[in-house]
This record gives C-alpha cells, sequence and structure tokens, in this order.
C-alpha cells in the first residue's frame, strides 16, 4: 500500500473534459435528441453505441451513453454525461449505476474505488469517444436500438 497521497492534475482533468466536450458534439449534433449507431469493434464483432439527450438548458445538457456488445468477453457500458456549455466541458457524472464519484479516495475505501476514480472514468469515456468517432458507421450504417 502506498503512503504517498494522489493529487489531482486539474489542467489533465479539465483537457479531457474539454477533448470530450467537442467528441461528443460531433457524435450528436445540438438539431438531434439521439444517435444510435454501430461500432467495428478490433476482434470483427460490433457494438451499438446510443446516446440520447436526456435534459437541455441554457448552459448545460445532461445526456446517457450505453455501449452494448455482443461480445461475451466485453460487458456493456453506460455513462451519464453533463455537458456544460459555457466552459466547453463534458463530465461523467455516473458510470454503471455509479454516481457523486469524488476526485479522489483513500485507498482502500468501502466501494473499492480507486484513488483516481473519477479521472479513471473520465479517461474511459475519451477511449470509448476516440474509437467511435474513429470507427464508428454512424453516417454510414444508422442502427435503431430499442434499449
Amino acid at each position: 500500500m502506498s503512503t504517498t497521497q494522489y493529487k489531482v492534475n486539474l489542467a489533465n482533468y479539465l483537457a479531457a473534459c474539454e477533448a470530450n466536450y467537442w467528441r461528443l458534439l460531433k457524435l450528436l449534433p445540438s438539431d438531434q435528441q439521439s444517435a444510435c449507431f454501430s461500432v467495428q469493434l478490433a476482434n470483427g464483432q460490433s457494438s451499438v453505441v446510443a446516446i440520447k439527450l436526456q435534459e437541455q438548458h441554457r448552459y448545460t445538457t445532461m445526456i446517457s451513453l450505453e455501449q452494448h456488445v455482443s461480445s461475451p468477453l466485453l460487458s456493456d457500458s453506460h455513462f451519464e454525461i453533463r455537458l456544460y456549455h459555457d466552459a466547453m466541458l463534458a463530465e461523467v457524472t455516473a458510470f454503471q449505476q455509479h454516481k457523486q464519484i469524488q476526485p479522489r479516495y483513500r485507498y482502500p475505501n468501502k466501494k473499492m474505488y480507486q484513488q483516481d476514480e473519477k479521472w479513471q472514468q473520465n479517461l474511459f469515456l475519451s477511449e470509448l469517444l476516440v474509437y467511435c468517432l474513429n470507427n464508428g458507421l454512424a453516417v454510414v450504417e444508422p442502427v435503431t436500438y430499442q434499449g
């Protein structure tokens, strides 16, 4: 067990949130309430990604993003994300039904969150969005998902 306490790197965190904001705007244009598309996985299988508008206000928008995979080796993902339009940031507010994640945790803790759990959730969203933009078939082959 490490005796050094994790320190939040605010500059890196905000940079990731800003990049996620712009990626999400590419995947869900402002004139749409939802987007659903297929993403080709590296193993040749595909997954379905659904982005849905939950709430829209003057300065913030709340969306959900769900990834449904057909592979037994991978699990589905569910994100709730708040977009802050004035700051141009997108932040994960819930992941896999875990809400109100703190910026850092002592480790070990009751829920066994990592010290940088919030950072990891936003980084995972970054990786998923980049993969969707690079491998998604949203424009070419839109699919419908009834979830």
